[in-house]
């Protein structure tokens, strides 16, 4: 089994461990890992400051890299991408 230290990944810095962890980049990174974790335990983490782990994680960390917005518009409608 790999670990995974998240001490550098929330900011509380417990020294936790996590059983996997993958970074998503693209969109398609996202698709590709959420198919494969269908019925997994995962956690969804993105910079860290609204989480905590208080105990190690058994399951797969879900690193968000993706950044940056996308303004798309029409004559209609403003739609962001996040």
């Amino acid at each position: 089994m790999t670990v995974v230290p998240l001490k550098n990944l929330h900011t509380f810095g417990f020294d936790t461990l996590a059983q996997h962890l993958v970074e998503v980049h693209t969109k398609e990174d996202l698709v590709s890992v959420f198919q494969g974790l269908k019925t997994k335990q995962f956690y969804l983490l993105g910079e860290g400051s609204n989480s905590i782990f208080l105990e190690d994680f058994a399951g797969t960390i879900v690193l968000n890299k993706l950044k940056g917005i996308q303004v798309h518009e029409n004559e209609n409608d403003v739609g962001l991408s996040v």
